[in-house]
């Protein structure tokens, strides 16, 4: 019902946007007003201390569009954190709050794990959504295994999907699939991220021969066996050897520098970052705390 709710605010009624653009119009509303009293400001400070002044409030308002799509982009992500959670509590039979905690845990090490990788460290996190069930399911209940084997499949699985440019969210459906038993090798061929790389299968058919398991009829495999023969041909071909060339290329610093600043759970700037002195809140969870008091004044007033 909870991640109903989030999704039904955030998407259907909107009330996010509303109440960030009324926050928005706050920050132009005062703006306007200080402007108006620039020249009598200007007099009393002096025109340089007045100059400064409104310079650095022109910065800031001009910010402000910046910081409502951060706030939404962050809503979004909160809300797709709900229906992960949800999905890995159904998977592993477990309590949604449990699977709420285990799946917050696995985002944060993915998060620092992905930060080494070419790429934005928010692709490994949509890669991971698309086949966290499939792995969740797998595992038959076991934790750790569940643990170390959606990370690994997701950091390798999301450096092949970046470096070749195939969709990030297609990619870890693509890995799901497999590992579900859904497909076969054939249909497997005909998606983006097998054909752009297509060593991948070739791996995945030359393991499955070596384990006495028949590759063209992957269907009737155990998913234990999937599992294991997808994540051991995604490790041959996401080598550490390819991970180290791709990171040496400027455009893999690039986006470092950049995910270590705006990344929304990791960087400086990031919306769902935690901040001990909030108590481990995030950002977004006090801009949520500001809302409902908002809320609750309106209705007051």
């Amino acid at each position: 019902m909870a991640q109903n709710r989030v999704e039904i605010d955030i998407n259907a009624n909107d009330n996010a946007t509303g109440a960030i653009n009324r926050v928005v119009g706050n920050f132009s509303r005062l703006n306007n007003s200080v402007s108006t009293g620039n020249a009598s400001l200007a007099s009393f400070m002096g025109n340089l201390g007045a100059g400064l002044v409104f310079k650095g409030l022109d910065i800031a308002i001009g910010k402000v569009g910046q910081i409502k799509s951060g706030l939404l982009e962050a809503s979004k992500i909160q809300a797709q954190q709900v229906m992960t959670a949800n999905t890995t509590a159904l998977a592993l039979k477990v309590s949604l709050p449990e699977g709420e905690a285990i799946a917050e845990s696995l985002m944060s090490k993915l998060s620092k794990a992905a930060a080494a990788q070419p790429g934005d460290t928010e692709d490994y996190l949509k890669v991971f959504n698309g086949l966290n069930g499939a792995v969740a399911r797998a595992v038959g209940g076991d934790k750790e295994e569940y643990e170390r084997s959606v990370i690994e499949l997701s950091r390798t699985a999301g450096l092949l999907a970046t470096s070749a440019g195939v969709s990030v969210e297609e990619a870890g459906l693509s890995v799901g699939r497999l590992i579900d038993g859904t497909l076969s090798l054939s249909e497997a061929r005909q998606l983006d991220l097998f054909t752009k790389n297509p060593e991948l299968l070739s791996k995945f058919k030359d393991l499955a021969v070596a384990k006495g398991l028949d590759p063209e009829d992957i269907k009737t495999w155990a998913k234990k066996d999937l599992l294991q023969t997808a994540e051991e041909a995604l490790g041959a071909i996401a080598s550490p050897e390819l991970l180290a060339r791709l990171n040496s290329t400027a455009e893999s610093k690039l986006a470092s520098i950049q995910t270590a600043l705006f990344n929304p759970r990791e960087g400086v700037f990031g919306f769902l970052r935690k901040i001990e002195p909030l108590g481990g809140k995030t950002i977004l969870d006090a801009f949520s705390n500001f809302l409902d008091s908002f809320s609750t004044f309106r209705s007051d007033s």
